[in-house]
């Protein structure tokens, strides 16, 4: 029986030699699935992320600054794509259950009284800051047309000093508005 018992001890011997090595592939795996799944985090962060890290706010509302209400298809983004092209947007409530889309011109932040607990919706800006759209489409048109802001300044002033310089000339002739308009009173 000693023998054996020895023959048996070896045995296991050899087995708990194995397990470290068999528990470093275990943790090779497990770090390899671990870096893996980080990676997809960060893709799918980045494909979703609107200028920011963005959250609905559950059983949340913007209230008295719904601009436009309208049904959507559950399931679908909508919503979100309603608001993103329209302008005046700054946020959206989503009445859940009945899917119904409530946009807002404002945002929790601008109207901090306004935001108020509706177990029926939840709330989401849309993470851009008010008009930011708006402005640079008009400095785009202004560019097309040739000259944008500092272009049309220049020609109001150019405006401006040849009306003055009208006027001057008007009246070292001896006349300008004024005095044409007494002139009329008096005949």
């Amino acid at each position: 029986m000693p023998i054996s018992c020895i023959g048996h001890c070896l045995t296991c011997l050899q087995t708990s030699s194995d397990m470290p090595h068999m528990t470093g592939r275990q943790a090779s795996f497990f770090t390899a699935l671990f870096l893996i799944s980080q990676m997809f985090r960060d893709i799918v962060g980045q494909q979703c992320r609107a200028g920011g890290d963005l959250y609905s706010i559950y059983q949340m509302m913007l209230k008295d600054h719904t601009f436009k209400t309208f049904k959507f298809p559950p399931g679908t983004l909508e919503c979100r794509e309603a608001c993103l092209v329209d302008d005046r947007c700054q946020s959206y409530n989503v009445v859940m259950f009945i899917a119904i889309c409530e946009l807002n011109n404002r945002t929790k932040e601008a109207r901090p009284k306004d935001f108020v607990k509706d177990e029926n919706r939840y709330y989401m800006p849309i993470g851009r800051k008010r008009g930011e759209r708006t402005k640079r489409r008009r400095n785009d048109e202004e560019e097309e047309r040739g000259g944008g802001l500092r272009r049309r300044k220049e020609e109001e002033e150019w405006r401006g000093g040849g009306f003055r310089r009208e006027n001057e000339e008007e009246e070292e002739r001896g006349g300008g508005m004024k005095r044409r308009n007494e002139g009329e009173e008096e005949e």
